[in-house]
């Protein structure tokens, strides 16, 4: 043989059977142009700006994950793929190539398919960047580079798919190496033995994906969603994967055993078939189910991300500029730091406006019954913020004229079922802890203990007592007795006139002056600015937003990889048996009605599961999106049903796409 005749054998081979490696081949080459894409972005010198650096972690991150799923979806590809080939390798063999000569010819196809797919995914990624690029731009706002090629990203992407075509090749001779020329042949034609019910499987799957929707359905605070997401998403996965393969060989046997419903000729093919396939069937409508999930999961929490930023930076601004400085020495309110914040302005032509100052001090408690117990490291993850102000003040800021006495207090931004406030500091079972009560003249405190998305989202609670000394005594009590401790300080909210861009400016120039009156510690004070808090949430959730973009896109490759591969793999397994039975006298009408069943079953089961995976999440997804200040429900609702039709829209032209294939190779050269 001539040094040439492997590498025509290989390519010759990857022609003949273009219908398996076409696909295989365009999902290498746009997996390689997103993790190109990817890879490049993470590494992209576009400057020192926070935005930047969102972008550069999360792509690094993103990287990660796809090159990690990049390898699982390819590997389980690669068996659909040699499925196919076994009887064609074991032809070679009989016609007298051993098979050492076969694996030279299975090494030529992988050097063709890592070049085709390498290449063509870095020429497609080069070509897509500047798009991806733009887009970014238009999330994140800032100047996109012209025209950019990351060396170090194309030489990475190169080396992980090389390696992982590496892997495939050794994979596939190792089979080679135990598979018989008589098996080789064979192994296409092997018929699957009936499933047999597998009721512990089947008490696994519920019994898991049970405890996973328990724990979604029941987690009340976004500090345990943290702490239960990924048990419960595990959970799911293994439900998922037994529910596929033993609930739904036990409900295709019960449709078996209705006679009315099964000797239908549609019916009685189509049933009988899915039995005796179901093995394999179950992991591909669980991979279906679990990438449909992921896609819908990224793109509902991102999108409500991003498109929740303005009612978030409302939510937490009640005005355009807050200054908060440390004051335990309850020194008068310091001038000094109004002069600052006016002269600032002044410097920037810009005037203040609604200035309101006051001292106050911050706690962190948690209910216990109807007493708020001082907040613990062992409690913190869970609990309300009280703002304690002194009467004068409260009357300043909010135009009242009250009065109060000794154990009285006045509650604002609150609402509900108590006239008492009672409050506790220490351990609660230690003879040292001090226990406050207070009745409340107007207002009352809601007994709830759900405090956490209060403190991160809501209006702040004003509690105000007679005297500032009221308030250092709470100060003093707590910093003796309570684990976490506090600190008086000395608040300033106000608004500046001028545009975002100059507010960003007067934000920073203040910054710079505070740091200059502080002694450069920068712990004594802190400073917030509604425009630069919202440019900080762009860039947060903006990236989120690209990265799950991105994400579902392969995601959404794979599961279409998936799909085809199944049909293509059943219609060539059933192909002989549709012959037979047209033999007998069944008409297409009746094969392609059959095949409807089939294929409906197969394609729809895994979205209308990943509905209802999506359903039961949405409670622990509503959650963790607290810990971003995205609070309004109703757009999270909104994303997610949106997101669920169009995907289910694309969804359904795969079906008809993949219905059309399967039903052109099981009726190939059949006649009436």
């Amino acid at each position: 043989m001539t040094k040439s005749f492997y590498p025509r054998i290989a390519a010759s081979n990857l022609v003949k059977n273009g219908i398996f490696y076409l696909p295989y081949i365009l999902t290498v080459v746009f997996s390689a142009a997103v993790f190109y894409i990817v890879l490049a972005m993470a590494g992209m010198p576009l400057g020192d700006m926070l935005r930047y650096n969102y972008l550069s972690n999360y792509m690094s991150l993103g990287s990660v994950i796809l090159g990690l799923f990049i390898f699982i979806l390819l590997n389980y590809t690669n068996s659909f793929l040699m499925k196919r080939r076994n009887k064609e390798l074991g032809l070679y063999n009989v016609l007298g190539m051993g098979k050492g000569n076969i694996a030279k010819v299975l090494f030529f196809e992988g050097v063709y398919t890592w070049l085709i797919g390498t290449g063509g995914g870095l020429i497609l990624g080069v070509l897509l960047l500047k798009l991806v690029l733009m887009l970014a731009a238009k999330i994140l706002n800032f100047d996109a580079p012209k025209a950019y090629f990351s060396a170090p990203a194309a030489e990475m992407t190169a080396i992980l798919f090389g390696s992982i075509m590496l892997i495939v090749l050794l994979k596939n001779l190792w089979k080679l190496k135990k598979l018989n020329t008589v098996e080789l042949l064979r192994e296409n034609n092997v018929g699957e033995r009936e499933p047999k019910t597998r009721w512990i499987m089947t008490v696994a799957g519920v019994l898991t994906l049970g405890g996973g929707y328990y724990l979604a359905l029941t987690t009340e605070n976004a500090m345990l969603a943290i702490q239960y997401y990924f048990i419960a998403v595990l959970l799911v996965i293994i439900g998922t994967y037994c529910l596929f393969s033993a609930v739904s060989i036990a409900v295709l046997k019960l449709l078996r055993n209705n006679k009315k419903f099964y000797y239908k000729t549609g019916h009685f093919i189509g049933v009988s078939g899915m039995i005796h396939r179901m093995n394999r069937n179950a992991v591909g409508l669980a991979n279906i189910c679990i990438l449909s999930t992921m896609v819908l999961v990224m793109i509902s929490g991102t999108l409500s991300l991003y498109l929740g930023i303005d009612e978030t930076v409302e939510i937490n601004h009640n005005s355009d500029i807050a200054l908060s400085v440390k004051n335990n020495d309850n020194q008068d309110l310091n001038l000094e730091f109004t002069d600052i914040i006016e002269n600032t302005a002044e410097k920037e032509n810009l005037t203040v406006e609604n200035l309101e100052n006051y001292q106050c001090l911050k706690l962190l408690f948690n209910l216990d019954g109807d007493v708020y117990r001082s907040v613990t490291r062992e409690t913190i993850d869970d609990y309300c913020s009280f703002i304690f102000i002194s009467l004068n003040d409260y009357n300043r800021i909010f135009n009242k004229n009250a009065v109060l006495e000794k154990g009285q207090a006045i509650i604002t931004g609150a609402n509900a079922a108590s006239d008492t406030l009672k409050l506790s500091f220490g351990p609660k079972d230690s003879n040292k802890k001090v226990d406050l009560s207070y009745e409340l003249l107007q207002g009352s405190i809601e007994l709830t203990g759900n405090g956490f998305a209060r403190l991160m989202n809501y209006s702040p609670i004003y509690i105000a007592l007679p005297e500032i000394e009221d308030v250092i005594e709470l100060y003093n009590i707590n910093n003796e007795l309570g684990e976490m401790k506090s600190d008086l300080t000395d608040e300033y909210n106000f608004d500046v006139s001028g545009d975002e861009d100059q507010e960003i400016g007067y934000f920073n120039a203040l910054n710079t002056a505070m740091v200059q009156a502080t002694e450069g510690k920068a712990s004594n004070y802190f400073l917030t600015s509604r425009e630069n808090d919202r440019e900080i949430y762009n860039e947060t959730n903006g990236g989120f937003l690209l990265l799950g973009l991105i994400l579902s896109a392969v995601f959404l490759a794979a599961m279409v990889l998936i799909m085809y591969y199944r049909q293509i793999s059943d219609g060539y397994e059933d192909k002989e048996r549709f012959l037979v039975m047209q033999q007998v006298g069944l008409s297409k009408k009746e094969i392609k009605k059959s095949i409807n069943l089939q294929v409906l079953t197969v394609f729809f089961a895994p979205l209308a599961v990943a509905g209802i995976h999506i359903i039961m999440d949405f409670n622990l997804m509503r959650l963790l999106l607290q810990l971003f200040d995205v609070v309004n429900w109703k757009l999270t609702v909104l994303c997610t049903a949106c997101s669920f039709g169009v995907f289910a829209l694309f969804y359904g032209i795969i079906y008809a796409l993949t219905a059309k294939t399967y039903y052109k190779i099981v009726s190939e050269k059949n006649t009436d």
